[in-house]
């Protein structure tokens, strides 16, 4: 086995090691908190390790995919996600975050990209639309009803906009780089599926 082949099989051993040092606070979502501004928006989705993932992880898919789902995967969770993150904080959709689903949504976008998988567009998309929406559910119910929420949806709408363009921007990147730059793609999908095994039972 060559030994860029054997980076996926080196990251889905050591990364279970690396990843359940972190403390338990890091793995999922920020919590209820008080978010009044624009600030707190940008900041939110960098603060749950669930959230950087996914968010980076849609990015990097779309990157894999190619041609128009470059754009439209980020595009879909950012929508997907405001609607449902607005249904929330109106009161629309109640209950708490889905801290399992959260979780599995990690693993369900690193999947494809661990895989190589050439999902259709329809089924990717929908895929990215599910998990925007448990995502938006989260943000949305998370929200004091204090607070000032056209300028935090609007830090959110940014910063998740920006980390989908950091994994898009770095699956272009390496895949201009293969073979080498597709296995490395693949590992940090690997990396995701184990992250999302972890938070599951963490």
């Amino acid at each position: 086995m060559s030994r860029s082949a054997q980076i996926p099989n080196l990251i889905f051993r050591t990364a279970p090691l690396a990843l359940a040092a972190l403390p338990l606070q890091a793995w999922a979502h920020s919590g209820p908190g008080l978010h009044f501004d624009i600030a707190s928006g940008l900041s939110h989705p960098f603060a749950g390790l669930d959230h950087l993932l996914v968010m980076v992880g849609v990015g990097l898919f779309a990157a894999t995919l190619g041609g128009r789902a470059r754009w439209q995967l980020p595009a879909a969770f950012v929508a997907v996600m405001a609607l449902a993150a607005t249904a929330a904080m109106s009161g629309l959709v109640g209950g708490s975050p889905a801290e399992h689903l959260l979780a599995l949504s990690v693993l369900a976008i690193g999947l494809p990209i661990a895989l190589a998988l050439k999902l259709s567009r329809t089924s990717a998309l929908a895929l990215v639309a599910v998990c925007a929406a448990l995502h938006g559910h989260a943000h949305g119910v998370e929200i004091p009803t204090a607070a000032l929420v056209a300028p935090y949806l609007v830090g959110l709408v940014l910063s998740t906009a920006l980390l989908h363009a950091v994994g898009t921007f770095a699956g272009l990147a390496l895949g201009m780089r293969s073979p080498t730059g597709q296995v490395l793609i693949r590992g940090a999908g690997a990396a995701m599926v184990v992250a999302g095994m972890l938070l599951v039972y963490a």
